[in-house]
């Protein structure tokens, strides 16, 4: 499977909120911890605003109106702190792209001033957790710094 990775605007609107109609339910609540049913045009456009941080897109080579796969770096509070998400449509998942696009996206932490890289992750989805750890690899780490949020099943990983 041939993708094509690019940034994400604005008027990206319609592709990607076809995308999270495709992905299960499931799947969305493992990227946002909610059952967020849909994505609002106000949620893509305040994520994917250059000052929001850096959104890229996959889409299949030939088919540059069809997103199959987000990826987001998104600034905290703290400017040099970003969160590290993912959205993969659930017919491309276990093909390497969500990595891919974490890969690509802690590359650009570097230049966008970010120093940390936050993922929030919940404690069963083995995907987000083998990502992460990938990227730490990545890093030349032992391992990212994970902890559970209090009252909760997610874990916050810590990329430095």
């Amino acid at each position: 499977m041939t993708v094509t990775l690019r940034t994400g605007h604005t008027g990206d609107y319609d592709a990607v909120r076809a995308l999270h109609v495709r992905c299960s339910v499931a799947t969305r609540a493992r990227r946002y911890h909610t059952g967020t049913p849909q994505l609002t045009r106000g949620a893509w456009e305040r994520m994917s605003a250059p000052r929001a941080g850096c959104t890229l897109l996959a889409t299949p080579f030939g088919l540059p109106e069809r997103v199959v796969a987000v990826g987001h770096l998104l600034y905290e509070r703290h400017p040099d702190v970003a969160e590290l998400a993912v959205l993969v449509e659930d017919t491309w998942q276990s093909h390497g792209l969500g990595g891919v696009l974490s890969r690509r996206l802690y590359g650009l932490a570097h230049f966008m001033g970010v120093r940390t890289v936050v993922a929030y992750v919940a404690a069963d989805n083995i995907r987000a957790r083998r990502m992460v750890q990938g990227l730490a690899r990545l890093a030349g780490g032992h391992g990212p710094d994970v902890h559970l949020l209090s009252d909760s099943d997610v874990l916050e990983t810590v990329l430095s």
